[in-house]
């Protein structure tokens, strides 16, 4: 069961992910072709936040979309949410 914490974040990731890949006019399919994935629902699953992503998905996603990786993962730049951000990313690995 997810906590209320990482659901916040999964979807406020999830949006950010949302708002590179409408910047650059892709659809989800789109997205998911150039990140070389099966289909769209997985990146459907992720701008919703209903699922996590590992690591090595997160970096090509990251790559298709011409962005680093924090990009995605850090949503809001003050210092105090990254540090809650990292604790969370701890606990997820």
């Amino acid at each position: 069961m997810m906590t209320e914490e990482k659901k916040a974040y999964l979807k406020a990731m999830g949006q950010r992910i949302k708002k590179l890949r409408t910047d650059k006019g892709w659809s989800q399919q789109e997205l998911a072709d150039r990140c070389g994935f099966s289909g769209r629902s997985i990146i459907n699953k992720l701008e919703v936040g209903r699922n996590d992503i590992n690591q090595n998905k997160l970096r090509i996603l990251a790559d298709a979309l011409g962005v680093d990786v924090a990009d995605i993962l850090y949503v809001n730049t003050d210092e105090e949410h990254i540090k809650k951000m990292n604790l969370l990313l701890e606990h997820l690995e």
